[in-house]
């Protein structure tokens, strides 16, 4: 690519303005990020009224990250292309630091109020950094033979294309959930469990509510009273069938859904209002799970608890509301500080 002074302070310029729309958007908080960019959805859902739905929320969202770092890579690919010589280190050097930035932006929002880490993310956004660096490459040569037809019109319209990708895609990243505390959507059938083991159960809610973290679903040995009291807060398992738990297998991460099948379903709100009672909601290191939610369905009892930092992507109602859902009746008993 041909480098000019006005070309190099160009770049410099929108790659800075990039990365301070990238990051500044990550160090919002939850609640100002979703007030500032909550209408978005909400009008292109006029249009696309399956983003509506959470799960065309949860794509929207991903979507403006991988646009905005496309756009990003754009950014590093024409830098680097007019300074560097070596094409290895035109591709190479762009990529790398297009990662790293998707790393330091997952590392704002540890820090920012109502906001998470995903690993997830960072795949996504390095993902959408190596599209923008194909679609560079391809427009260059593009408007490279077009230049003497259109008189370097070409290039201009390229960076239009780019600003405007910017400003839609950082605008759609904030884009977030909105639901109102403890409503449900419509409930499937009541058959829609039987026969599921608690682990298919598990992954229902999942799919009913996303929850991006890390996480590994362990079935629990009962007959470990340390596990039996790090998981479900019982003195005994003497009261319980069988019981799964969901938490993050990396890091300190506070978070936790565990759910057990007690052997008598008259018992089901006793093992419930012990959990509620004897579980540690501190068992991180240096972090608390401040939202707790215990609720019976049946001769099932479902635990919830996750730090309300993490309310951006669930809460222990919305999660309780997903299982609500997927059962086909509400809970019997809920519990809840």
């Amino acid at each position: 690519m041909v480098r000019t002074r006005n070309r190099l302070v160009i770049c410099t310029v929108l790659l800075m303005i990039i990365l301070a729309f990238i990051w500044g958007n990550s160090a919002m908080p939850g609640e100002t990020s979703g007030a500032l960019s909550g209408w978005v959805g909400e009008l292109l859902s006029r249009f696309f009224p399956f983003l509506a739905t959470e799960n065309g929320l949860h794509i929207l969202r991903k979507l403006a990250h991988f646009s905005e770092f496309a756009a990003l890579g754009m950014c590093l690919g024409w830098l680097f292309g007019m300074v560097m010589e070596r094409k290895i280190l035109k591709y190479a050097l762009p990529f790398g630091c297009g990662v790293a930035a998707a790393c330091i932006d997952e590392t704002i929002q540890i820090f920012s109020p109502g906001r998470y880490c995903s690993f997830i993310d960072v795949g996504i956004d390095s993902a959408g950094v190596l599209t923008g660096i194909v679609l560079l490459v391809f427009g260059y040569a593009v408007c490279k033979s077009l230049r003497k037809k259109t008189g370097g019109s070409a290039m201009k319209k390229l960076l239009s294309v780019l600003l405007t990708l910017i400003l839609c895609a950082g605008v759609m990243t904030g884009c977030r959930r909105t639901e109102p505390e403890g409503t449900t959507t419509a409930p499937a059938s009541a058959s829609a469990l039987a026969g599921k083991s608690l682990s298919e159960i598990m992954d229902m809610v999942y799919e009913k509510h996303p929850v991006e973290l890390p996480l590994i679903t362990i079935d629990l040995a009962l007959e470990d009273a340390y596990t039996v009291k790090s998981y479900l807060g019982l003195d005994s398992s003497e009261l319980v069938q069988e019981a799964v738990a969901s938490e993050s297998g990396f890091g300190s991460q506070a978070y936790s859904l565990v759910l057990c099948r007690v052997k008598d379903p008259a018992n089901a709100q006793t093992v419930a209002r012990q959990m509620f009672d004897g579980i540690d909601r501190r068992k991180w290191i240096c972090v608390e799970a401040d939202d707790l939610m215990v609720s019976v369905f049946g001769d099932l009892v479902l635990l919830v608890m996750i730090d309300s930092d993490y309310a951006e992507m669930a809460t222990a109602r919305q999660l309780t509301d997903a299982f609500a859902s997927i059962n086909g009746a509400s809970a019997e008993l809920t519990l809840k500080d």
